[in-house]
């Protein structure tokens, strides 16, 4: 942020300045969490805006000033929010008091039915759209492939029958 000015004054933090940003287009309907760990003594400052609306009218999602990375890391920040997918995600990243450096911007998505007991209810017909970046293994080997990063869905039937179940239309394997 050497040399960057103060663009929209953040909910947290003192005297912020030099910002910078940068977007990012949920993949899938979950978690996102947005931290500067590991950056290089550099105290940051990061806000997240939902940019559907676009730049005019961001709403914040949350701001920090301090970390969660581990250690002694009050220079660092994180910060966590629910995303659907396709959501616009503007990210603000500034000098503490009007500190400038170098840092790291890491994200972390974690889909909503990651695990079986989240699970998401479908229905008859098309449902979606649905992804699984940031999806776990969830130690099951169905298949006989030992799949990863798998997503759960339920579904409950109202008669006997067959299902047929696709992913036609699915961009991966």
């Amino acid at each position: 942020n050497t040399g960057a000015s103060m663009s929209l004054a953040m909910s947290c933090g003192y005297l912020n300045g030099h910002d910078t940003w940068y977007v990012f287009t949920a993949p899938v309907t979950g978690s996102l969490t947005v931290d500067t760990c590991n950056s290089s003594g550099f105290d940051t400052v990061l806000q997240l805006y939902n940019g559907n609306s676009g730049c005019g009218s961001l709403t914040s999602l949350g701001c920090s000033d301090s970390g969660n990375c581990g250690g002694f890391t009050w220079y660092e920040s994180t910060v966590s929010t629910s995303v659907t997918i396709g959501q616009l995600i503007y990210i603000q990243v500034a000098g503490y008091s009007g500190a400038q450096g170098s840092f790291h911007v890491n994200l972390a998505v974690t889909p909503s039915n990651n695990d079986c007991t989240t699970a998401i209810p479908v229905s008859v017909g098309a449902n979606g759209p649905f992804g699984n970046a940031g999806a776990n293994m969830s130690h099951i080997d169905y298949c006989g492939y030992g799949d990863d990063h798998d997503v759960w869905f339920t579904f409950t039937g109202t008669k006997n029958g067959l299902l047929k179940l696709d992913t036609c239309g699915g961009v991966f394997d």
